[in-house]
């Protein structure tokens, strides 16, 4: 969680293109300080709740990568209409592999603003202790006024955990 120090929330956004199965996804992160990075995926479905997707390594150029990162996005859990269990691994370059599934952060979603049912939350958690063993959970603070700026849409993020 030493990574989500400094994170105020975090937006995913998906938004369907005319291309079958297939999104552009936008990660907005909010700072504690208000600011905001964005980073923006093509996203296709492959398999059911499993994604893949490529885009830039922004805001930080890394040669090793050039440029390109590539996200694997899986569902593994759904506990109410509202929420949403991920794990979200980032590949530099998209050729390296993903890390031991114990190892890929998860995220608990929820499509809104701030989620009101902590039963689900808490379902939520316990799916992804039973999925990747103990984890180590923070909840981002939520402060942010609007975590998913200009967006009609999206989930915001309630917070992460790694092993």
């Amino acid at each position: 969680s030493i990574q989500y120090q400094g994170v105020d929330s975090i937006c995913f956004d998906f938004n369907s293109t005319i291309a079958e199965a297939t999104s552009i996804m936008r990660t907005i992160i909010t700072k504690t300080d208000m600011s905001t990075i964005e980073l923006s995926y093509i996203e296709k479905e492959y398999d059911a709740g499993a994604f893949g997707g490529v885009g830039p390594t922004f805001p930080v150029y890394m040669d090793s990568s050039v440029g390109a990162m590539a996200t694997n996005d899986f569902t593994i859990d759904h506990p109410c209409d509202s929420v949403y269990v991920m794990k979200r691994c980032f590949r530099l370059g998209g050729l390296s592999p993903c890390p031991p599934a114990e190892k890929i952060p998860v995220f608990i979603l929820s499509t809104k603003k701030k989620e009101d049912n902590s039963s689900c939350i808490a379902q939520g958690i316990q799916t992804a202790n039973k999925e990747n063993g103990p984890l180590d959970f923070m909840t981002l603070p939520r402060k942010a006024k609007n975590p998913c700026p200009s967006l009609s849409t999206g989930g915001s993020g309630s917070g992460g955990g790694s092993g």
